[in-house]
């Protein structure tokens, strides 16, 4: 009936150019009559000006390394009331025994390393120790030597248990590292692999770290492993009835079907040398699930469960288009791209929704930039738009192209498993935020060494010397650190935004290299005690107690930041309204004596605030 409908819909304009995709039988040439099984035999026959229509409401597993050529475009096709057909690399494990040592655990043969594991469509955790919480390193420890006292009163694992497992380790607040533990002296020291290693000698007392990928770990309920020397699976489904009946077995009404687990064993994903892909839905891929070669069009699209990556741009994508997408339950990044900056540029990124970002504490990969829900490494002249954007990592949007326009996006609980960064994330010149809100940007303290929460709604970076961003219309509220995080930029331009009920201050300006010359128009600073923050848990050092107190706006030393007018500020009783180097004031006068800079006739209102946002 499906593929009844899919021809009716496609009758009047079935032709040689469009080519035909269904769940059935292989052999297929394509036809109307009979369709191709697989989107690799379409590809493989398809040319510039070809459309090739996919089925809804089917599962299409391919070996991954497929290329969207130039010129084709790939789209669903059939019913619309059908979920959109499912592009994936990963196999179906069809057969599984029980383990001797635990009936509970499934076992199964498979030949090939396995990248991630899913159960019913659900993301798995490797085997791990501790099952929940962390383990914290210590002081003595060194960027290849972790040490925790604690260890041997916490597990009784013995000398050598953990050799050839790995550690995911938070070593410093802003990144994440996987790591090989290469001896365990099974007491207090583990000793770790070079790979995976971040090129930083921080280290943080306290740091959280746990051991996976570890089969002397599998012991409860949603973890797996498997075993490189005999190409076993170990699978301990999420919950415990589901071992029996052996998959594929007949089942009774009474009995409960075991979950379908699938794997992915393939390292490649998906590729597009200049096509238009119109509604796939792209799941459990490993790596980059779509990479953009060369500039092509991804519109109405779902990435969904995703070890890795959304989509990637390459060196020669500029003026792609990614229109209307969804991207959600993604390990590391939404949307990566690297595009040559003496490229004709004007990439845009419009109306997509993005949920659920690198939120699996160090599942997003070594080093920094990881777990981030839009990553403009490089290019120029890109434009970031109207896009919804929540739960992350680490920042919602990082900038580091030239000339880049960041517009009317809402951006929610930003930076929920790392520290020092912001919603909206700006390492570059030139650069236009406008017209977004951002709301609860977090700054996670949970994992990390102990710290300051840093949490910024947008912040603009001070490495590199950044100037002239424009930096208006904005709404932020209730972030772990400030408003406005600006500092060693110059000649911005700030205007008519809203800052209310940031933790560490509406705006904080900072610099010592000179004369910063930014110009400050009507903007609204709202300060409040306690702040709008929502609390999570975190590590803050003694000595950060007592002094976390919000106030309007926060400065380093005596520079000249430039001009200041037009400010009207909002505070609830006792808060600061400026802080300059500790140098607190709760009222407007004198400021001159701390910053010619600042504003000689701020409007100030004690009150409580309330912001209602429609978004």
């Amino acid at each position: 009936m499906i593929r009844w409908m899919l021809l009716s819909l496609l009758g009047s304009v079935a032709c040689s150019a469009d080519l035909l995709v269904a769940p059935g039988p292989a052999g297929g040439n394509g036809s109307r009559e009979r369709p191709f099984a697989s989107l690799g035999e379409a590809l493989a026959r398809a040319a510039s000006g070809d459309t090739v229509h996919v089925l809804r409401g089917g599962t299409y597993r391919e070996a991954g390394g497929l290329d969207f050529r130039a010129g084709v475009t790939v789209a669903a096709g059939g019913p619309v009331d059908q979920p959109a057909p499912v592009i994936t690399t990963s196999v179906v494990v069809p057969t599984f025994t029980p383990w001797s040592k635990n009936p509970k655990v499934l076992t199964a043969t498979v030949p090939k390393p396995v990248l991630a594991l899913y159960v019913d469509g659900t993301f798995v955790r490797l085997a791990r120790y501790p099952n929940n919480g962390w383990m914290r390193s210590s002081k003595a420890s060194t960027p290849d030597v972790i040490v925790d006292p604690d260890r041997a009163k916490q597990t009784k694992a013995a000398k050598g248990q953990w050799n050839g497992a790995q550690v995911r380790w938070r070593r410093w607040s802003w990144w994440w590292e996987t790591r090989l533990i290469t001896d365990d002296d099974g007491v207090s020291r583990l000793t770790l692999g070079t790979d995976g290693r971040f090129n930083e000698p921080l280290i943080g007392e306290g740091s959280a770290w746990c051991v996976d990928n570890c089969l002397a770990e599998l012991d409860v309920p949603g973890e797996w492993f498997w075993d490189k020397a005999d190409q076993r699976l170990y699978v301990y489904p999420p919950t415990p009835d589901a071992a029996t009946p052996a998959a594929g077995s007949a089942r009774s009404a009474s009995v409960k079907a075991v979950p379908m687990i699938e794997v992915i064993t393939e390292p490649k994903g998906f590729s597009s040398s200049g096509a238009t892909i119109d509604g796939l839905h792209f799941a459990r891929i490993a790596g980059s699930a779509l990479t953009l070669g060369r500039t092509s069009t991804v519109r109405n699209c779902i990435f969904s469960d995703l070890p890795d990556t959304g989509i990637s741009g390459n060196w020669d994508a500029s003026g792609s288009r990614m229109l209307g997408n969804q991207f959600r339950d993604v390990q590391n990044g939404g949307i990566n791209w690297i595009e040559n900056p003496a490229g004709a540029g004007g990439t845009l990124i419009e109306g997509n929704r993005l949920e659920r970002i690198g939120m699996e504490p160090g599942y997003g990969g070594s080093g920094v930039w990881k777990s981030a829900g839009i990553i403009l490494a490089t290019g120029k002249k890109q434009t970031v738009r109207a896009n919804r954007i929540s739960d992350t990592g680490y920042a919602g949007i990082i900038i580091g192209c030239e000339e880049t326009v960041i517009e009317r996006n809402v951006l929610r609980r930003c930076m929920g498993t790392l520290n020092d960064g912001g919603g909206i994330y700006v390492v570059s010149n030139r650069t236009t935020v406008r017209d977004n809100i951002v709301l609860d940007t977090i700054g996670n303290l949970e994992t990390s060494q102990f710290f300051y929460p840093l949490g910024h709604g947008i912040w603009c970076e001070f490495i590199g010397d950044y100037r002239e961003q424009i930096i208006t219309g904005n709404t932020v509220v209730g972030s772990g650190g400030h408003g406005l995080f600006l500092t060693d930029n110059y000649q911005c331009t700030i205007s008519n935004n809203v800052f209310a009920g940031n933790r560490g201050g509406a705006l904080h300006v900072s610099g010592k290299k000179g004369p910063q010359n930014h110009t400050f128009t009507d903007n609204l600073l709202i300060a409040e005690q306690p702040s709008r923050r929502t609390v999570y848990p975190e590590q803050v050092p003694a000595d950060w107690i007592g002094s976390d107190r919000v106030k309007a706006i926060d400065a380093d030393g005596t520079n000249d930041y430039g001009t200041m007018s037009g400010t009207v500020i909002i505070a609830s009783p006792g808060v600061d309204l400026l802080s300059i180097n500790g140098q607190r004031r709760g009222d407007a006068t004198d400021w001159a004596a701390l910053g010619k800079w600042l504003d000689p006739a701020p409007k100030v209102q004690r009150a409580t605030a309330l912001v209602l946002i429609n978004d």
